[in-house]
């Protein structure tokens, strides 16, 4: 009997740590994405997402897009308190764990060369976007700052190194409809 039950106590302790781990290597590569996020280095975030990506978007067309954004000097884009709001559980499905991640940040927005008008404008497109009680805009600076909510899901393949994200957007569900099990899809919502 005391043999089973140290079997039993050292399964559930094993499993503890192993789910510990998760939630800390997750916790970590967020953290890690989130700072090349914030020190702009947006060829280098192309490392965190997931490579099946690029299957169906190659990671030059990507890679290209945001060299584009980066060169653009009439929008400056700042992120801070970045925050990792709740890790799922982890979901094992055919060898692959998968986690969905909800975190946010504040994004600060300043748009050169635009009237008023504009801006008010573009106040209207982001708030239909991020939500009302999220956009405020300093007209006297052309500044928006917009308190963004996301969810990413993380997904620990071992075909590649780590964890990697693929953000979960409505916008994107069709890309992840293709590249996600259905059941994941289901279960972590």
């Amino acid at each position: 009997m005391k043999k089973h039950l140290l079997i039993g106590i050292l399964f559930l302790f094993n499993t503890t740590i192993g789910a510990q781990s998760d939630a800390d290597s997750i916790r970590e590569t967020i953290e890690n994405y989130m700072a090349v996020a914030k020190a702009k280095d947006y060829v280098k975030t192309m490392d965190y997402l997931y490579p099946k990506l690029f299957d169906l978007v190659p990671r030059s067309v990507l890679e290209e897009s945001l060299k584009n954004q980066a060169q653009d000097t009439t929008i400056q884009i700042e992120f801070e308190n970045n925050t990792i709001e709740k890790i799922s559980k982890v979901l094992l499905l055919k060898g692959i764990k998968y986690a969905l991640v909800d975190y946010s940040f504040l994004m600060k927005m300043t748009i050169k060369g635009k009237d008023e008008e504009g801006l008010k404008m573009m106040q209207i497109l982001f708030e239909g976007s991020y939500g009302k009680k999220n956009v405020s805009l300093d007209t006297e600076n052309s500044t928006f700052s917009i308190q963004v909510n996301r969810a990413t899901y993380l997904i620990n393949n071992p075909e590649y190194e780590g964890w990697k994200l693929l953000e979960r957007k409505e916008g994107l569900l069709s890309l992840l409809e293709k590249i996600l099990p259905k059941k994941v899809l289901k279960k972590l919502k």
